[in-house]
């Protein structure tokens, strides 16, 4: 490192005016991004001081962009996005759209780390753009790696490989080692999430050859953890705590703290395997704390989940229960928040064309007289197909909203009523029965050691597992009852019109389905059971109260062997 800056020190001696000063100072602070982020904060300060000095705006740009970058790369997002905004607008201003082309998707990625999809893909959208207006090929193939991303986010884990593999065939194509390097740990992720180990071990060991062929640290702690987290799912748990330790020292190293966050949890989930319940926890505190200072949504809840667990297994069901909801409320944050935002984003992008067809229409007013005639003609004609397009358009954005509003209401994985709509649909039912004293009770149920089910039969198992017992709800209840998924695998069960003796009757049908059930059908090995917890309105004045019972009545059966029914 000090070689190399008494190499630029050389350099800037050789330089015939301040600007080229600049610009050197620029290119070597890009270099220096990568693996030593602050270094080239500190490089890119230098460059604007001179800049500034001589009022040389392109260069105070490039210096603003270089150091926005470095703050996105050291996860301070919050500080990233408002510098890069600004820059934004600098370069605007200068007219290079390349650069713009590039700071959109540098904003995209922010607003991605921070679960924000909807806006991710609208900058990610705009930076394609340009890109394709420009004939930009490698800010192509960026593009696709990133809309890839959101879409596997999203669910669409096909649509996500089609991106993915676009973007490693423009790279290959170019000769761009880094960009191969970044699709295909893309890749490796894509086809982990769906199961298939062999392929996705394949393109994790590929891109780690590639960025220790190129020297990218930060890049090889995030193939070093994706590694370990394959290694953790086949049981190979002495590799997997090796490769993670690697890519956390790396990270450390080059000030990367999203990726310290997650190797973080990753280890002290794995600890948690081995029952180290002492040495786990000095991984999943600091996890939690990184995770709330970058404000990662993701790996906060990741972590309150893993201290949930490390909680439990040493018996503290109290702090159990604290980071239980913890992780069960910001997960629903997220996916909230993701289904309002898909609609805002509907309703801008609809704006932001009608916007630019009436500025058109203002631009054609003042041209010369002698093609106002012509012009018009030609601008019937395409505000009649606009028209068309814009009928379409409607429908089909009609056709989203009915969509997004099932969505909002329905679990995506069971079919059952999610979270948001069981909350509304618990206060209406607390307040009919409250106002016309009537009885209501309420059942809160979790599938029995459900984490050990996906880490030996796999994901997809567990989601079948979801599927079939939400079948056996709907087949095992009363046509008024009112059945939902609350999140993970707690089910949520709303009986108006019934007292606790009926309750507990209704429960323990449903238990007994479950039990009963031939789930060998789904795995030859496989059993599963469920817990319940039931409340009625019997001197509880209050959705809170009447929930916190259940929930209480649920852990009294978890800890009591689990596989019963308390009321």
């Amino acid at each position: 490192m000090n070689e190399s800056i008494s190499s630029i020190d050389a350099l800037l001696n050789q330089a015939k005016d301040d600007r080229e000063k600049v610009d050197l100072l620029n290119d070597f602070a890009w270099e220096l991004k990568d693996n030593h982020p602050q270094q080239s904060i500190e490089v890119s300060q230098r460059a604007l001081a001179i800049a500034e000095k001589n009022f040389y705006q392109r260069g105070m740009a490039q210096s603003l962009y270089h150091r926005g970058v470095c703050k996105y790369l050291m996860s301070d997002y919050e500080d990233a996005l408002a510098e890069l905004l600004h820059v934004l607008t600098l370069f605007e201003k200068i007219g290079d759209r390349a650069v713009e082309g590039r700071i959109l998707n540098w904003i995209g990625n922010i607003h991605y780390r921070l679960g924000d999809y909807p806006a991710a893909l609208n900058y990610y959208l705009k930076s394609l753009k340009i890109k394709e207006e420009i004939d930009d090929k490698i800010g192509q193939a960026f593009s696709h790696n990133d809309i890839g991303s959101v879409y596997e986010r999203l669910g669409d884990t096909g649509k996500a490989i089609a991106y993915y593999t676009k973007s490693l065939a423009l790279k290959e194509e170019l000769g761009h080692i880094q960009g191969q390097a970044y699709s295909l740990n893309e890749l490796g992720g894509a086809y982990e999430r769906i199961g298939d180990d062999k392929r996705a071990l394949y393109y994790y060991n590929k891109a780690l050859e590639l960025r220790e062929q190129i020297q990218d640290k930060r890049g090889q702690g995030v193939s070093l953890s994706n590694i370990g987290s394959l290694y953790q799912r086949s049981n190979n748990f002495e590799q997997a705590e090796k490769h993670y330790l690697r890519s956390l020292d790396i990270s450390r190293d080059v000030g990367h703290k999203y990726g310290e966050a997650s190797t973080l949890v990753r280890l002290g989930t794995l600890l948690l395997h081995n029952s180290d319940h002492a040495k786990a926890f000095e991984y999943l505190m600091p996890a939690l704390s990184i995770a709330e200072e970058i404000k990662s949504k993701e790996w906060i809840y990741k972590a309150h989940a893993a201290l949930s667990e490390a909680y439990e297994q040493q018996g503290d069901l109290q702090n159990a229960l604290i980071h239980f909801k913890a992780y069960h409320r910001l997960k629903e944050e997220v996916f909230s928040r993701e289904v309002s935002q898909k609609m805002k984003g509907l309703t801008i992008q609809y704006e932001v064309e009608k916007s630019q067809r009436e500025a058109e229409i203002y631009r054609l007013k003042n041209v010369e007289l002698v093609r106002v005639n012509k012009e018009l003609q030609d601008l019937t004609l395409s505000l009649q197909e606009a028209n068309k397009h814009k009928s379409d358009l409607l429908a089909q954005v009609q056709h989203q909203a009915k969509e997004l509003e099932r969505q909002a209401r329905e679990d995506s994985l069971t079919g059952l009523f999610n979270r948001r709509y069981l909350d509304a649909q618990l206060a209406r039912e607390f307040e009919r029965a409250d106002r016309y004293k009537r009885p209501f009770s309420l059942a809160i149920s979790d599938i029995d050691f459900f984490k050990m089910v996906n880490d030996r039969f796999s994901h997809q198992v567990g989601d079948e597992v979801l599927r079939r017992l939400a079948n056996i709800f709907r087949m095992s209840s009363r046509s008024n009852d009112v059945i939902g998924r609350y999140g993970g695998e707690e089910f949520l069960l709303l009986m108006p019109e019934t007292n606790l003796s009926q309750a507990i009757a209704a429960c323990e049908k449903i238990r007994q389905a479950v039990e009963h059930y031939e789930w060998e059908t789904v795995h030859p090995q496989l059993k599963v059971t469920i817990s319940m917890g039931i409340s009625d309105m019997t001197h509880l004045d209050s959705v809170e109260k009447i929930l916190a019972d259940a929930d209480a009545k649920l852990y009294v059966a978890k800890s009591n062997g689990r596989n019963q029914v308390r009321y």
